[in-house]
């Protein structure tokens, strides 16, 4: 049954996408170092574009793993038709999120619980990275091999006028599959070093009903706030006479 008073963490956790706390671990570019031998020699030409590389893919399903917080290794389902995209874990009876990449909102689906957020799901990342005046510098790094496919490697910069924070991520985009990133790192440096990996991708039109929302449901209107409760102020002591 869906926790509607998760509600305040999931949109905090969902904020520190954006600004990921620096560590004190090796970057994903030092690890990557030793797994791209074979890597062709790099063209280093930036191409420059107000398109996202993500919306290049429009109808696809996979199974996705990893993500940018902590805690996000385990396997989920992710299923997108156009601007919708659904996500939902391995359970018996799972919950499912629908998240409208261009609204940047989301409805959490439970058996006997429906709410609407005005925030994308976490685990839609990075395909709702989109928007007006975002540009998205690509360098082509070279060729590798990667669980059995032949991938280009390309490093996305991505600048959004509406966030301080500069995005810097490596696609590893396997030829078999359109160029579908099946492996995405975190390459800012001194961040949190997220990895997220894709398999049993299928680019092909989803089921419409995959993504039917309830015609009614709560949304984050009502809930506010939780802040610490201030002392009670207490009366002044009155000297006996």
């Amino acid at each position: 049954m869906l926790k509607l008073t998760t509600v305040p963490v999931a949109i905090c956790l969902t904020l520190q996408i954006w600004a990921q706390v620096p560590q004190d671990q090796g970057s994903p570019s030092q690890k990557v170092a030793g797994q791209t031998e074979t890597m062709q020699a790099s063209t280093n030409q930036v191409k420059t574009t107000s398109k996202s590389p993500f919306d290049e893919f429009q109808d696809f399903s996979a199974i996705q793993n990893g993500g940018p917080l902590p805690g996000m290794d385990e396997d989920r389902y992710i299923y997108r038709s156009g601007d919708l995209m659904r996500t939902q874990s391995d359970a018996a009876v799972p919950e499912y999120y629908v998240t409208d990449l261009v609204k940047q909102e989301c409805h959490a689906v439970a058996a006997r619980a429906c709410l609407q957020m005005n925030y994308a799901d976490k685990r839609s990342f990075p395909f709702f990275i989109t928007g007006k005046g975002s540009t998205y510098e690509r360098t082509v790094i070279g060729e590798d091999n990667l669980d059995g496919h032949k991938v280009r490697i390309e490093d996305v910069t991505i600048h959004n006028p509406k966030n301080p924070v500069v995005v810097q991520i490596r696609l590893y985009e396997a030829e078999d599959l359109h160029g579908f990133p099946i492996k995405i790192e975190n390459h800012r440096e001194h961040a949190y070093p997220w990895v997220i990996q894709y398999k049993d991708v299928r680019v092909a039109p989803q089921d419409p009903s995959l993504f039917i929302v309830p015609e009614k449901c709560q949304t984050t209107a009502g809930f506010k706030a939780v802040g610490p409760k201030s002392k009670p102020k207490t009366a002044p002591s009155q000297k006996q006479p």
